[in-house]
């Protein structure tokens, strides 16, 4: 019987995942001999252990891309078991989520990974500002004067001219209506605003990539899922290129990772999937 290799299980197991990772459903729907089953059978033939695959479960969840690496002994899986594997991962993966445990653990997540607000200046007054920038060019000013003593006469008369602009601009600085005041208050200000709208849009694709209902997130993968994998020719033609498998054709190499994961997980697995998934699309409308 043909065998299955470490990439294609791994790919067969992304596209099962992809589909109802994220699907909320109730523990009585499951019995314990189903969860024994797989426990026993699924974990074994992969030769992951059970808390690795849920922790790659988890973190897929999170960045919409299975971890499972480890995964041993899935090129030992007989290709015959691919659509028995994907429906077995699909069921602990609904339980799993549903649980406790997750919950918690995404909610831990979606707050660490919440944009930080963001530390604004005090905007300054006109006068505030005057009085540190002349405070700034007395400093400049007389740390200047320090070094020049210390210095050849020849450099002394070099750095004279510097000297002397310096002091010229510390006494323009007396005047109130200094352009410059106006310029470095405006620039507090977008400042402020800059970091005001960069926050706001962090805010709004935070929202959007993890909402605080699960129940969005869900219906926008599931509707991802089958628009990506919609037209997937599964009679594709692949040719060797520097050590691997590609397609002849090149529009098929543009699609997204996706419709290629499909592809290599084949008609049975794919289908599957997009069986399981239009029908929970359809329950969470």
């Amino acid at each position: 019987m043909k065998q299955l290799t470490l990439k294609q299980c791994v790919v067969i197991i992304r596209v099962a995942a992809l589909a109802l990772l994220l699907v909320i459903i109730s523990l009585f729907l499951f019995s314990f001999s189903v969860e024994r089953r797989l426990a026993e059978d699924m974990w074994k033939q992969l030769g992951i252990d059970k808390v690795a695959g849920t922790n790659n479960i988890k973190e897929s969840f999170y960045h919409n891309y299975l971890y499972l690496y480890g995964a041993k002994n899935a090129k030992k899986i007989a290709a015959g078991n691919r659509t028995a594997v994907a429906r077995d991962l699909l069921t602990y993966t609904k339980q799993y989520v549903n649980g406790p445990e997750f919950k918690k653990a995404y909610e831990a997540y979606r707050n660490d990974s919440k944009p930080r607000t963001p530390e604004l200046k005090t905007v300054r007054t006109k006068e505030q500002v005057q009085k540190e920038e002349i405070a700034n060019m007395d400093k400049m000013i007389k740390e200047t004067e320090d070094m020049m003593k210390n210095m050849t006469p020849d450099v002394q008369k070099g750095m004279q001219a510097s000297l002397d602009k310096a002091r010229k601009t510390r006494k323009e600085y007396e005047n109130p209506n200094h352009k410059l005041w106006n310029i470095l208050v405006e620039s507090d200000m977008s400042e402020n605003k800059y970091k005001e709208d960069r926050y706001k849009k962090e805010m709004e694709r935070f929202e959007k990539t993890l909402p605080a209902d699960p129940r969005e997130l869900i219906k926008s993968r599931l509707t991802k899922l089958l628009q990506t994998t919609a037209d997937v020719d599964y009679e594709a033609e692949l040719k060797e290129s520097y050590g691997k498998k590609v397609f002849v054709k090149q529009e098929f190499e543009r699609k997204p990772a996706e419709w290629k994961m499909a592809f290599r997980a084949g008609k049975d697995v794919t289908e599957t999937t997009r069986a399981f998934a239009e029908k929970w699309l359809s329950e969470l409308k």
